[in-house]
């Protein structure tokens, strides 16, 4: 019994489990505060089932946790020095198990996706869903060594998590609407213009996250002549392109609300959940000059990644509706 549970932490700890949880939650989220209230406003109503809806998050979901045991498995090397308290492959979970858990939960969220894929009339969007863990296993095994790179990728996905909600809703919408969708004056644009706030959001708080991790794991990667920002430039130019990001998107959470938003809670929400933590985690990033401390910067970015999922609460019961 005692096997069976350590065996069960120990796989809930190799698929980040609380990270799948976030996948969830931001694209319930996105579909129900974001997209659902602006087509109400015109009149209409989701069309892409709530069942079918279910299985995309967990497709989604399940991407992401096979991806996170491939990539622990060919960084186990580096982890050791890294963080070798946190190793789990090769200690609780042996390597051809986690190779197969690699493969099983790709199959199964393949075989979800197809199946949604069918059910809007669009089979080839599965293809979206087999180039990402194709990537993905490149990614691992290949892109995290070269330079940049694989922080872009990783980021972008983060991003495109977002917009997953919107490249199955919206040929369901024009499914069933069809025509009359500029008759009644909606404008899928709008759409796009709010799902992909939150998704540039995403996509540069990950990419900051993922060079604050680089720096974390200078050691490792230094060790086994991993290409990484810090190992090629250094920690100092690092430090400096990731405060750089977090400033841009200081700057763009501003500039978005002072310029488009105008609403008084909207701004007050940011500067306490976004701004302020943000200017903190860009002061720990800073003064760091250990892994500890940037693991601290990272940690705290994670936060404010979920307070920004959150601010779709702050839209939708004050600006949509």
């Amino acid at each position: 019994m005692k096997k069976t549970v350590r065996l069960t932490t120990a796989f809930l700890k190799l698929i980040r489990l609380p990270n799948l949880l976030i996948i969830i939650f931001t694209q319930f989220v996105i579909r129900y505060t974001i997209v659902e209230p602006l087509l109400n406003n015109y009149g209409i109503q989701l069309q892409f089932g709530f069942y079918n809806f279910l299985m995309l998050t967990f497709s989604v979901a399940l991407i992401a946790a096979a991806g996170y045991v491939i990539n622990d498995y060919f960084d186990r090397k580096t982890d050791i020095i890294n963080k070798p308290g946190q190793v789990i492959i090769g200690w609780y979970i042996n390597r051809r198990f986690a190779m197969f858990m690699h493969v099983l939960l790709n199959l199964i969220a393949f075989v979800l996706a197809a199946y949604i894929s069918f059910q809007i009339q669009i089979p080839e969007l599965s293809m979206v869903f087999l180039m990402v863990m194709g990537i993905l296993w490149f990614y691992s095994t290949t892109y995290k060594r070269q330079f940049l790179i694989g922080n872009v990728i990783v980021s972008f996905f983060a991003g495109l998590v977002p917009l997953m909600v919107l490249l199955f809703e919206v040929p369901a919408l024009k499914m069933h609407y069809g025509a009359i969708l500029p008759l009644i004056g909606a404008d899928i644009s709008i759409l796009l213009a709010w799902v992909g706030g939150f998704s540039l959001f995403a996509f540069f708080s990950n990419l900051a996250r993922e060079l604050i991790k680089d720096a974390e794991d200078y050691k490792g990667d230094s060790a086994y002549g991993r290409n990484t920002m810090p190992v090629i430039w250094g920690i100092e130019n690092t430090r400096m392109v990731i405060m750089a990001i977090l400033a841009l998107l200081i700057a763009a959470i501003l500039f978005v609300n002072l310029q488009y938003i105008q609403n008084l809670i909207s701004v007050l929400y940011c500067l306490v959940t976004l701004i302020i933590p943000l200017s903190y985690t860009s002061y720990l990033v800073w003064v760091a000059n250990s892994s500890s401390g940037f693991h601290k910067a990272s940690t705290g970015l994670k936060i404010v990644m979920i307070f920004g999922v959150s601010y779709a609460f702050i839209a939708y019961f004050f600006i949509l509706n």
